[in-house]
């Protein structure tokens, strides 16, 4: 049989049952825009993340404690800081345009009886404009100053009662071995925040101010940039050797903690892993590497639980298929009587099995694709995009699905006996 045949009969007995066609055909539908929309869920976030990194420039190095994670050097170890003249040295490597460094706690604000939590950051002055911040209003911090602060702009709506403004004096409060230690503040200027957000709000003081309320000086987290993305690999391999030799770390120290590696979901390296047990570096190209290798883990897993659904759809289209076989037995043996093979009769429920299949994967395409590019940027404010390595992958599990579901049922109808079907009422 021709193609143009066996598809003009799969159309006649689809739409001789429209109800039961459109049904099984809603089972793929949904399954297919579930995978796609998980997949373009993902992308997006992909997206996202990659143009806020790439926001900060392609130019750093960054060096932190060997127990931080994250972009500001935050580490569940207060006395986990590098120490000053380690940033002393490094900021006087070769092709280090500017050097600037942070101190990152959390704390407590309170203002007007009200409180909220706050990431501080303990910076350099000259942090903000290293770290291309965007001041919204006000000023930046200076060596002059010691307790005045800039406000990271989420932090404006933390309160509910009355609003931090510029030249509000508020209390700062940090834990310090389990004791409480309080400062007055002034809020000197507003800054851009940068984004994703992390939680809760980001407080700049000046690090001369922070280090005296913590009890210590050092460092969370050094920046080096430099005025050419060539000289970042070299800057990066500089400043390892320069701290093995301060810290006495041999070359080899690296990825182990206590004897064992630290593994994220038991298969991959944790992100942010140390490369010693004093310190870390981390560049552009290592983030957003890291950043890839996780985002593809979550897709993995979020397509594999939205492919139960294609299981599903295609558990009902063998269920129809048998059905079909069923009711068309005199058919099948018609067919035979008239000279139709065995491989005939296959082929013509597997191509019916295949267009129900197609028919659904093309119509969850095109929801999947209007879903991807209003619902998931209104809900998740992130770039609305649709793989296409994903909607060929999905259309491809279509067809096999469908192959296998209506394979039984085909073998079953191709296999009939021609006396015994034409008996049949």
């Amino acid at each position: 049989m021709d193609p143009v045949t066996l598809l003009k009969m799969a159309v006649e007995s689809i739409t001789a049952h429209k109800l039961r066609s459109f049904l099984v055909t809603l089972g793929i539908l949904i399954g297919i825009t579930a995978v796609l929309v998980n997949a373009a869920m993902v992308q997006g976030f992909r997206g996202y993340f990659e143009q806020q990194i790439q926001a900060l420039g392609s130019n750093f190095v960054t060096v932190q404690p060997g127990s931080a994670y994250g972009l500001f050097g935050s580490t569940t170890k207060q006395n986990d800081i590098l120490d000053p003249y380690l940033y002393d040295s490094v900021r006087r490597l070769p092709y280090v345009e500017e050097a600037t460094a942070n101190r990152s706690v959390f704390g407590t604000v309170r203002y007007m009886g009200e409180e909220t939590n706050v990431l501080i950051l303990g910076a350099e002055p000259g942090y903000l404009d290293t770290m291309n911040r965007e001041m919204l209003a006000g000023e930046t911090l200076t060596v002059q100053d010691s307790y005045n602060a800039v406000l990271g702009d989420s932090i404006l709506s933390s309160f509910q009662q009355r609003s931090l403004v510029l030249m509000s004096h508020f209390e700062l409060t940090v834990t310090v071995n389990n004791q409480n230690v309080t400062e007055k503040f002034r809020v000197k200027g507003i800054v851009k925040e940068p984004e994703p957000g992390f939680g809760m709000g980001i407080l700049y003081v000046p690090i001369k101010t922070l280090n005296s309320m913590m009890g210590n000086e050092g460092y969370s987290a050094i920046i080096l940039t430099t005025s050419n993305v060539k000289y970042v690999d070299t800057i990066k391999l500089d400043a390892q050797q320069m701290l093995n030799r301060l810290l006495k770390v041999r070359p080899d120290q690296h990825l182990e903690t206590d004897g064992e590696t630290e593994r994220m979901f038991g298969i991959m390296p944790a992100p942010f892993q140390r490369q010693a047990r004093e310190y870390k570096i981390t560049t552009q190209e290592d983030i957003l590497a890291i950043s890839n290798n996780i985002t593809a883990m979550i897709q993995l897993a979020l397509v594999a639980i939205a492919g139960i659904s294609l299981l599903v759809g295609g558990i009902g289209i063998a269920n129809v298929m048998l059905v079909t076989v069923s009711e068309r037995t005199r058919e099948i043996g018609v067919m035979k009587a008239v000279g139709a093979k065995n491989r005939h009769i296959l082929a013509a429920f597997l191509f019916e099995a295949c267009v129900i299949g197609l028919f659904g994967g093309i119509l969850g395409m095109a929801v999947a694709a209007a879903a991807s590019y209003t619902a998931v940027p209104m809900l998740f404010d992130v770039p609305g995009s649709l793989p296409l390595e994903w909607t060929g992958i999905a259309i491809g599990i279509c067809l096999v699905i469908s192959l296998a579901s209506g394979l039984y049922p085909a073998i079953r109808a191709s296999k009939m006996d021609p006396v015994e079907a034409l008996r049949s009422e």
